[in-house]
């Protein structure tokens, strides 16, 4: 019943306090998931109200408040606005925990996708990132979240792909989107994701509308009709 609480409140539909709160709180998430919103993160002197002393000696921000927002927003689900919290993070400040956030944003979104498609992958952008970030993580990690299988099947992946997403993984996200091509299936769904969690919707829409034209048998294209439906 809160997007920024420490800990997440909840109630139950058709309980007379809880329910108010909860239909107000639906436009708020789906402004915070699917629309044009992007956090920025706070200046490091903190704010008129509190200042951040730590800040104003370091020049570096208090990284804590974004990494509680991100985690608080995976904790309801969010994942596409959690990911819009850590990606200024991933930029210039690539910590541990913000990668263990990030790829946990991931596996939740390759496990959506995986269910998507009826298939045992998700896309290409997530089974990459995934096998990519994996590979240099430790059990701990590899065993939190959905358990998925990310190579159980040939990629379908080429080399602009391949650098696209190494920008993606490192918060660059506007070289990620200009190594994308606009032909192939994969890559029209990978730059629709990257635009949608970069806070434009438009764009993204429209990128799923030209996978769909292209590509109306592609194994994409039902979950992309999906997710412009979530975008209207």
């Amino acid at each position: 019943m809160s997007v920024d609480a420490a800990v997440v409140p909840y109630g139950w539909s058709g309980e007379l306090l809880s329910s108010p709160k909860i239909v107000a709180l639906l436009p708020v998430k789906d402004f915070l998931n699917r629309q044009q919103w992007t956090y920025s993160l706070p200046d490091p002197s903190g704010t008129p109200e509190c200042s951040d002393w730590w800040g104003i000696l370091t020049g570096s921000p208090n990284l804590q408040p974004a990494l509680l927002q991100a985690r608080t927003f995976r904790a309801m689900k969010l994942y596409t606005a959690a990911l819009r919290v850590l990606h200024p993070l991933l930029q210039h400040y690539p910590t541990p925990e913000v990668r263990r956030e990030f790829i946990l944003c991931q596996k939740e979104l390759a496990y959506q996708e995986k269910l998507d498609l009826g298939l045992p992958t998700p896309s290409s952008l997530r089974r990459i990132v995934l096998r990519q970030i994996e590979n240099n993580s430790n059990d701990d990690l590899t065993q939190a979240g959905p358990m998925l299988n990310v190579t159980v099947s040939p990629l379908r992946t080429s080399h602009s792909i391949e650098r696209a997403i190494q920008h993606y993984i490192h918060g660059d996200w506007e070289a990620a989107l200009s190594e994308l091509s606009n032909s192939d299936s994969e890559s029209l769904y990978a730059k629709a994701q990257i635009q949608l969690e970069s806070g434009n919707p438009d764009a993204a829409a429209e990128t799923f509308r030209e996978l769909i034209r292209l590509h109306p048998d592609d194994q994409l294209a039902g979950p992309s009709q999906n997710m412009l439906d979530s975008l209207q």
